[in-house]
């Protein structure tokens, strides 16, 4: 059975891949521009589709993997963040994404859909950190039906799966392979950065040293050291990820602008997931770690970045010298 699911390289989710797998799905992973933050979209695109490469290693005909960005899905809603019951937009954009890959699904009969979310991750169960309330939780299984439905295919559509509901977080944990537990993200979208050391041919992707969230935080008392930061292998499977249209057409940052116009020209990205296209993960860090080392290491990437810019702005003012003393 075919189950597209989305995965957004959370804990839940990448449960619920495993899950699936076990039982003998065949799974689709979905990713979307869910409204929080552009480092948080590459960070689950990444990371997702690693997790997704891990678990399914032997697959060399390519994974399905579907994805929407900002620009598909549509403009964002202002919304009262001032509060604790202030509604964010994630979960609605991902009923939204979910109805729409269905919907170009229709062909199928019947079409299954997955979600990896949890009740304590509700305000009921857990106020400080809560977006939606159990009650709205409801209402968004309702939207995916009332979606699909209006969109002709609610006939063919299965009612949202929920996997991980009601599963006990530790437990999902631990169950995980310890290569696929240092890719879960668990962190604040806002927190994440990269910085791009072209001497080192790496990229890290970090959250800041030492920031902690309610809901890290909660994750810490039940004993899971998430991962806070990641150093990639600036290498062909990097290159491709980054030149994916999800990334390129939403979002700027410039240690990846800056990657990706040294290695300009350089590979194309590949729609589905390849086992074979693995990234190169140099170094990770635990979040116990990360506090401890952290500065010291994006101070050194950051001084490569320094060098290697002089060391162009040094080479750049020998080449214009060269030009004029020949003319």
């Amino acid at each position: 059975m075919a189950v597209i699911l989305a995965l957004t390289g959370g804990l839940d989710s990448a449960w619920c891949l495993k899950r699936m797998i076990e039982v003998g799905n065949d799974c689709e992973p979905a990713v979307f521009a869910m409204g929080n933050g552009g480092a948080a979209v590459i960070a689950e695109f990444l990371l997702s589709r690693e997790i997704v490469r891990r678990f399914c290693p032997k697959r060399s005909d390519g994974i399905v993997h579907h994805t929407l960005g900002m620009q598909t899905l549509g403009g964002y809603v202002i919304i009262n963040k001032e509060t604790p019951t202030g509604r964010l937009l994630q979960q609605g954009r991902v009923v939204q994404g979910l109805a729409r890959v269905a919907t170009d699904q229709r062909s199928r009969d019947p079409i299954h859909c997955a979600v990896g979310w949890h009740k304590n991750d509700a305000v009921e169960n857990s106020s400080e950190w809560g977006d939606w309330s159990l009650e709205d939780y409801d209402k968004l299984k309702k939207m995916f039906e009332l979606l699909c439905h209006f969109g002709d295919t609610g006939r063919r559509i299965i009612p949202l799966q929920m996997p991980a509901w009601d599963q006990s977080k530790r437990d999902m944990w631990w169950a995980l392979p310890e290569e696929v537990r240092s890719l879960v993200t668990i962190h604040a979208a806002t927190s994440l950065e990269f910085a791009y050391s072209p001497s080192r041919k790496q990229l890290i992707m970090y959250t800041t040293p030492g920031s902690k969230t309610c809901k890290g935080d909660e994750y810490l008392k039940h004993g899971i050291d998430y991962t806070a930061a990641w150093i990639f292998a600036v290498d062909e499977s990097l290159i491709r990820e980054l030149r994916a249209p999800i990334i390129q057409q939403d979002y700027k940052y410039e240690a990846i602008t800056a990657l990706l116009h040294d290695n300009e020209d350089k590979y194309t990205h590949c729609e589905k997931i390849y086992p074979e296209n693995r990234l190169t993960i140099v170094r990770w860090f635990t979040h116990s770690r990360w506090s401890k080392e952290g500065e010291r290491i994006i101070s050194s990437f950051k001084e490569n970045t320094q060098q290697d810019t002089e060391v162009d702005l040094a080479d750049a003012q020998k080449a214009e010298g060269t030009a004029s003393a020949g003319a």
